[in-house]
């Protein structure tokens, strides 16, 4: 009759494909474009291959960051599943007979242009965003790599009389996915950035081998991103078995492959997780140059909220990671929060991180610069910030040393530190002096003229105000016109100023805001 009656309503713009298997179920793809702006971020899994498919490298190099003391990179073989997330870029539905809708699978930032239709009725895909992989999908959602190209672009699918056939661009070229597994494929995965040079562990794998199959593991290890002619050639097999170690040399990347054998070409082994175990060689810990606020300026930290139950609590590189919202072994801004003023504390800090991921504690000490002794301020503090309260300590100038060491992470002699020294600051307690102060009367009677000097064994004089008869102060400025010094002359004529007692008060504060205020009286007739 021509209705027409509308199945799914899918969130995302453009359906390109549709297929029908065997049993009338069906298959849909869905993509949409994003500008860069709309693409939601992810967190990013090293990907290979499951079974074992045409003889491919994927020499590729995963991300320069560095890694952590010690480490176990897991390679996750298929692509993440859908699931709860922000809007994808594209999707795979699976209608079953009764025409009910299931999304099997999402990514972000992909676009799957066709489907295909493999001879066990799975869905064939192309990842462009995994490297050109070529994945098979079932009505579950359950993910394979059957394969990687070479080529540029991945144009389509076409079944012809039960065979399933691949076009390519860039070069043009025809693939026919059999209908039999192959007695033996190799996958070779992408590289492992420890970051720094590390020990290699164990190489544990998970998946399953029927009768008559077989998988064994080669490694090499090298210090460039792309393996070359630098790199240590491929180990002898492993079997992933617990008393077996890899043998390559400690270098700071390393990459394996897999082999996969069947004497049967109707199964087929597979692999769903590999497991690379290692140990980086410890480094030092880094502090950058330390930072004084001004005297008196200081940052009030939140308070910590009420359930500490799980400090000191321990947790993998990645968990960590996600939980502190920030790389392990890094500090925050210590400078970053609510400002608040109390003359006598000065704040101290510093950002410092550890190559290895390390949790950091700090030692504060303190000395005079004419002293050698270190005195102890702090020990054993986890916070990159210090409020020093100066209001007991001689005048004179100081400087500061930050201890950072990593000894929660690790043991006896692996422990590391680092020092470093801050600049000199001023410790200025004593409040600046008024000398030979004078109210002279100018000539006539009719007002008078105010003398002193001004002294401070430790800063420089700052400002000076006067007050007539507890009036509003006023500014002076000095003779000669700069105030810069520790020792200042002030002169000021206050003319036609009535008869009778009258007083003077003068305020002189330092660099550091210690203030004084001395009083004289005169009587003009």
């Amino acid at each position: 009759s021509g209705t027409v009656s509308i199945l799914y309503d899918s969130p995302l713009k453009d359906l390109r494909a549709i297929l029908v298997d065997k049993e009338n179920n069906l298959f849909a793809g869905a993509f949409e474009l994003q500008s860069p702006g709309d693409q939601a971020k992810q967190m990013m899994v090293q990907q290979g291959g499951q079974s074992p498919a045409q003889n491919q490298a994927g020499e590729d190099s995963s991300s320069g960051e560095e890694s952590p003391r010690q480490g176990r990179q897991d390679f996750i073989l298929r692509p993440r599943p859908g699931g709860r997330g922000p809007s994808a870029n594209s999707e795979i539905y699976f209608f079953d007979r009764d025409r009910f809708v299931t999304r099997i699978w999402r990514e972000t930032g992909e676009a799957v242009m066709s489907l295909g239709l493999n001879s066990d009725d799975r869905a064939l895909f192309v990842s462009r965003k995994e490297d050109n992989n070529l994945f098979a999908i079932d009505r579950l959602g359950e993910v394979a790599l059957l394969n990687s190209f070479q080529e540029i672009e991945v144009t389509g699918f076409l079944r012809d009389s039960g065979r399933t056939l691949i076009c390519t661009g860039n070069p043009g070229k025809i693939y026919e996915i059999g209908t039999h597994y192959r007695h033996s494929g190799t996958f070779t995965a992408k590289v492992l950035n420890a970051g720094i040079p590390s020990a290699w562990g164990r190489l544990e794998w998970e998946g399953e081998t029927p009768a008559n199959t077989r998988v064994f593991f080669q490694t090499r290890s090298g210090n460039t991103d792309y393996p070359d002619t630098t790199w240590s050639p491929w180990s002898q097999a492993l079997r992933g078995l617990p008393e077996e170690k890899i043998s390559s040399p400690a270098r700071k990347n390393l990459q394996w492959k897999a082999t996969l054998e069947s004497d049967d070409i109707n199964i087929t082994p597979s692999l769903a997780k590999i497991t690379v175990s290692y140990l980086s060689r410890n480094r030092p810990p880094m502090i950058s140059p330390i930072r004084l606020m001004p005297q008196g300026l200081y940052i009030r930290k939140p308070p910590l909220p009420p359930d500490d139950s799980d400090k000191g609590q321990k947790y993998p590189y990645e968990v960590a990671e996600l939980m502190n919202n920030k790389k392990p072994g890094a500090t925050d801004n210590p400078f970053q929060g609510k400002k608040e003023y109390q003359r006598n504390l000065r704040m101290v800090g510093w950002n410092a991180n550890d190559a290895n991921g390390d949790e950091l504690l700090y030692n504060i000490h303190y000395r005079g610069i004419a002293e050698k002794t270190w005195r102890l301020l702090a020990l054993g503090i986890d916070e990159n910030s210090y409020i020093l309260d100066t209001e007991n300590m001689a005048d004179g100038k100081y400087v500061l040393k930050v201890t950072a060491y990593d000894s929660l992470d690790n043991a006896g002699e692996r422990a590391m530190f680092t020092e470093r020294i801050s600049p000199e600051f001023v410790v200025d307690n004593t409040p600046p002096a008024v000398r030979g102060l004078r109210l002279d009367k100018l000539n006539g009677g009719k007002g008078f003229e105010v003398t002193f000097e001004t002294q401070d064994e430790t800063s420089n004089i700052d400002r000076v105000e006067y007050a007539l008869d507890s009036g509003d102060w006023m500014p002076i400025d000095p003779e000669d016109r700069i105030t810069d010094s520790r020792e200042e002359k002030y002169r000021i004529s206050l003319p036609g100023i009535s008869a009778g007692e009258h007083t003077v008060s003068v305020q002189v504060y330092d660099d550091v805001f210690n203030t004084v205020i001395v009083r004289r009286s005169v009587t003009l007739p």
